[in-house]
């Protein structure tokens, strides 16, 4: 309903201000015939009030992924794919204001040659990073914590292993060296394995579709741009 009212709240403020509606759609390029101007307005008001209920269900969404995240999330450093199941709806919601933010533009292209429109735009796709970011903060601190402790306890082993065989060096009790010496390379290959470890709960397919959704129209568009630049 808000984001319904808003397109109408500005018409009735346009209308008490006097004329200045048709200059704003003429400002834009855009039909300041009265067929025109309803036909935008209702096209707004739909995709405000859509916009609307995507904002609201998103923010009330993420909240509970947080939440999930941070009061019943299991850690386990070696199975993180439990963990990665929430990152997808995350992605979905940023994807889908990024897919609005497009098909705004795209309904209306003149409104690219805007200032303002280019400044919504990327107003538009860092809030898209953030709402897939923000609900996984939590559970990326956490893991990375529980990341921090493990490599903290695998190099007080290493240390105590490294004690043991200066110890047996200068004892010049070199039997059974081999045991020591597989104990070393086996703790070595431990902490490169946790090193390796990501703390951020994605699938990297997740990202690379999220970032081909963000920045692949925006790349098309640039090219475009470039080339009518350059060609007659």
């Amino acid at each position: 309903m808000v984001g319904a009212g808003l397109p109408l709240l500005f018409v009735w403020v346009s209308g008490r201000a006097g004329p200045s509606l048709a200059g704003f759609f003429a400002s834009f390029g855009l039909s300041s015939s009265p067929g025109g101007m309803a036909a935008f307005l209702i096209q707004t008001v739909f995709t405000q009030a859509v916009a609307g209920v995507l904002i609201y269900h998103s923010i009330h969404q993420l909240r509970e992924i947080s939440r999930i995240y941070l009061t019943f999330a299991r850690l386990n450093l070696y199975r993180l794919q439990p963990l990665y199941a929430f990152s997808v709806p995350a992605a979905l919601t940023s994807g889908g204001l990024i897919l609005y933010n497009y098909g705004w533009f795209a309904s209306a292209p003149e409104l690219l040659a805007q200032p303002i429109s280019i400044a919504l735009s990327v107003f538009f796709a860092t809030t898209a990073a953030v709402i897939f970011a923000w609900p996984l903060l939590g559970i990326h601190r956490r893991l990375a914590a529980e990341k921090k402790r493990s490599l903290a306890e695998s190099a007080r082993r290493f240390e105590a292993t490294v004690a043991e065989l200066h110890q047996r060096v200068d004892k010049k009790t070199i039997l059974h060296m081999d045991d020591l010496n597989k104990t070393l390379a086996s703790l070595e290959i431990e902490r490169a394995a946790l090193q390796r470890i990501p703390t951020w709960p994605w699938d990297p397919g997740t990202l690379r579709s999220l970032a081909a959704t963000l920045f692949l129209p925006l790349v098309i568009w640039l090219a475009q741009y470039i080339l009518q630049r350059l060609l007659p």
